[in-house]
């Protein structure tokens, strides 16, 4: 399969942090064999800024970057992750038998190499990428994954823009006279599917698989900027002290001026998250959060409050499956709606947490391999349903 230009742009900001694994490196070298110096150039200055890198364009400008990657070893091997590539482990259980090291009482790393020789399963199943519906006011739906880069529509003075990194903005454009709408707008993805949005006010979105935000045409003469949320979103929102911004899911509503946050409120979960990055959150008029802290709201609608890594919780976004000591049933669901299969459980009952990261570009079997490791559980793949035993 041939990798997408958001792929190599993950695999290029996790090079520049020094935390690529060896896959990962060895993937985008390919990328930059295949495409030369001018499909490099196109990623490198394109959008740079939209691509909220952590490192300075100054520094990776695409000419040097691009004979670096080539012919410098030396600087190549200083930015692999020192660290497990991909790390599985679990607590409190049995000697295995693919054990590489031990490292405290009973956690288990494994090695990315242990399983580069495994046989694969026999059906696997590709990732999921850029996929959405944009549904307008007036009812018309757009096919994002099958519209043309530019211009979709003019609404509201607003021109709606597919862009070629894949995300949908609002900028001011012409009013159409004839499309004056003061109804919602939403976006939706389905399952193997996540999208990017810029809001009407400059706020920008990322949208998990099975989720949609419904937002107004246009925040202009309104007292506060309401959004309503379904699954998953990542929120960066854009200061306006007179003007808050509230996000609205089933159980929660949460109040922010300007700040990062994510937010998770899925049906089949079992509970409810809220993890703030920077500024500050109020949720459900009461709970205030500080940056590094998790809200969960529990089925029993007891909410509780603890310190975390919060770039854990906003993995998905760069591309990662992260797990910290996380229920099968709940990496299951996660699994189920990025590769869009349906899972199906025979006589588990495992009550262990496990812990781990891989990317969200593998094959589904990379995943399920790393997982039957443990020595936990076991899949079968079958068409479009994955069968989980003992």
């Amino acid at each position: 399969m041939k990798m997408e230009e958001q792929e190599f742009q993950i695999l290029l900001k996790q090079y520049a942090d020094h935390r690529i694994s060896r896959d990962g490196y060895d993937k985008m070298l390919s990328y930059v064999k295949e495409n030369g110096v001018e499909g490099f150039d196109k990623v490198m200055l394109k959008d740079w800024e939209e691509m909220e890198y952590d490192f300075p364009l100054s520094e990776f400008r695409s000419d040097g970057l691009y004979q670096k990657i080539l012919n410098d070893p030396e600087f190549n091997r200083d930015r692999l992750n020192k660290e497990s590539i991909v790390i599985f482990y679990w607590k409190k259980i049995a000697v295995a038998a693919a054990v590489l090291f031990i490292l405290g009482a009973g956690v288990f790393f494994f090695r990315q190499s242990i399983f580069s020789n495994q046989t694969e399963f026999v059906n696997d199943i590709a990732p999921g990428g850029n996929n959405a519906k944009l549904i307008l006011a007036n009812g018309k739906t757009i096919d994002l994954k099958r519209a043309a880069q530019g211009v979709l529509v003019n609404q509201n003075g607003f021109q709606i823009k597919k862009t070629d990194n894949g995300q949908i903005i609002y900028e001011n454009g012409n009013l159409d006279q004839h499309d004056i709408d003061t109804g919602f707008n939403s976006i939706e993805t389905p399952r193997g599917g996540q999208y990017k949005v810029i809001l009407p006010d400059g706020s920008k979105v990322w949208l998990n698989a099975m989720s949609r935000l419904e937002y107004p045409v246009s925040f202009s003469g309104k007292q506060e900027r309401r959004v309503q949320l379904i699954g998953e979103a990542y929120f960066e929102i854009s200061k306006d002290k007179k003007h808050p911004f509230k996000v609205k899911t089933l159980n929660q509503q949460v109040e922010v001026l300007g700040t990062h946050f994510n937010m998770s409120s899925y049906a089949e979960d079992q509970e409810d998250k809220t993890t703030l990055l920077e500024g500050s959150v109020k949720i459900n008029n009461s709970l205030l959060l500080e940056p590094g802290q998790q809200a969960i709201r529990r089925q029993s609608g007891h909410w509780q409050v603890q310190e975390t890594n919060s770039q854990d919780a906003i993995a998905w976004k760069d591309g990662l499956f992260v797990f910290e000591d996380e229920k099968l049933e709940s990496i299951m669901h996660k699994i189920a709606r990025w590769y869009n299969v349906t899972v199906v459980f025979e006589g588990v009952t495992s009550k262990e947490g496990f812990s781990g990261s891989i990317s969200r570009y593998e094959q589904v079997s990379k995943v399920l391999r790393m997982l039957e490791l443990t020595e936990l559980v076991h899949f079968k793949i079958q068409g479009r349903t994955i069968t989980v035993t003992k």
